[in-house]
Formats: C-alpha cells, sequence, structure tokens
C-alpha cells in the first residue's frame, strides 16, 4: 500500500501466464486420520500476505481451449486475455509435503515437513501427468499420451466423465479471489485425482479417430 500504483496493482506472472504452459495454483489440503483425502480449499495465508497466483494477464489472449464453466468473465476480464491457474494442488506449508533424503554414510533417510507453496504444487502436477502419460501409453494411447495437456485439461473438466478427474474447489480464496464452483481464479479447474484423471485421459485420446494431438 506504501509502493507507488504502478507496482502495487494484482499482475500475474510468465510463464503461469503462457498459454502454452499449464498454471498450477494453491490449495490447503485436509486428509482423514487414515490419511484419506478429505477436503481441499483455496491456499491463502492473510497474516504472511502469501496464497496461490490467479489472475488476468495484460497481454496474452486467452486460448481457444480455455473454456468451460466459469470461464467467461466479460465483467473483470472484457478484452478476453488469458486466465490463470489452470489447476491446482497442495501449496500451504502447514499441509505441505514431507521431504526425505539420505545424508552421505547414513542408513536411513531424515524427512521434515512443511514443504509447500506452488513452488511444490508445479511439481506435484508435473508428477502427476507423468504418471497419466504412463498409464495412457501403457493402455494404448501411445505418442498421443504426450500432447500439450492444457486443452485436453478443460476438455476433461467441461464434460461429463465416467469417473471425476477434479476435485472441485469451492472453499477459502488465494488473498484476493475467492474459489467458486467451476473455473475459478483461486484454484482453476481443481485439484487432481490422479487415478481419475489417468482414466479419462487415456478414454478421451483413445477416442481419437486420427493419431494426431487433438488440440
Amino acid at each position: 500500500s506504501t509502493l507507488p500504483s504502478q507496482f502495487a496493482g494484482l499482475s500475474v506472472q510468465t510463464p503461469a501466464s503462457s498459454p502454452y504452459a499449464v498454471s498450477v495454483g494453491g490449495t490447503r489440503l485436509e486428509l482423514r486420520s487414515d490419511g484419506s483425502y478429505l477436503t481441499e480449499s483455496a491456499w491463502g495465508d492473510p497474516l504472511e500476505r502469501g496464497g496461490g497466483g490467479g489472475g488476468i494477464s495484460a497481454s496474452e489472449a486467452r486460448p481457444a481451449w480455455q473454456q468451460g464453466p466459469g470461464v467467461i468473465r466479460p465483467g473483470l476480464n472484457p478484452a478476453a486475455h488469458r486466465q490463470i491457474p489452470d489447476v491446482a494442488g497442495p501449496s500451504d506449508p502447514f499441509s505441505g509435503f514431507n521431504v526425505c533424503g539420505t545424508m552421505p554414510g547414513a542408513s536411513t533417510p531424515t524427512c521434515s515437513g512443511g514443504a509447500g507453496g506452488t513452488s511444490a504444487a508445479a511439481p506435484f502436477w508435473a508428477a502427476s501427468m507423468l504418471l497419466v502419460q504412463q498409464y495412457a501409453k501403457s493402455h494404448g494411447a501411445g505418442s498421443l499420451a504426450r500432447c500439450f495437456a492444457g486443452p485436453i485439461l478443460y476438455d476433461l473438466a467441461a464434460k461429463h466423465q465416467p469417473v471425476p478427474a477434479f476435485h472441485q474447489i469451492t472453499l477459502g480464496n488465494n488473498g484476493f479471489y475467492p474459489a467458486a464452483p467451476g473455473w475459478n481464479f483461486a484454484t482453476g479447474l481443481g485439484s487432481p485425482d490422479v487415478f481419475n484423471l489417468a482414466q479419462d485421459y487415456t478414454a478421451l485420446l483413445q477416442g481419437l479417430s486420427s493419431h494426431t494431438c487433438p488440440f
């Protein structure tokens, strides 16, 4: 609030705002006592002035494939620029990842918790998509498993699927934008149920009549 106005406005960063990247927002993950999934909310920390990113690019046009419930926001985005994030993953350090490593000479790893931020959610998504691609290839999708994921994710979210590929995030906010049903500026399409996503992703590619990427 003490900075000049040109430095205090909302903005988004590259490469997340690129239409050639899948942008990842942040969530806080809640688990049951047995470790199974319970719920998620948008990650925002008002005390630390932190949270997941989201917003509208000042220069990139919204790609044709960025469509679906909640995407079209003429009041917020009259110029139809690129909107992020596309998806979301666990980011709150208080529900973060354990990081384990074995020091030289040690026989067992040591672990520390609390790794978070979208710097954790982005590699979580990268690892998840590698598993999805491996599953798709092993079930006959072949080279199509390596098609650009962004358009496919929106296509899966916009249509009824045999199993739900995304956890819809409707609670919380990222410090500015609230989570809401459908796509939103805090969590995008939501976080993945990775096994479900792999099945839906594979079924879409298997249904193609040609051997070229669909987008």
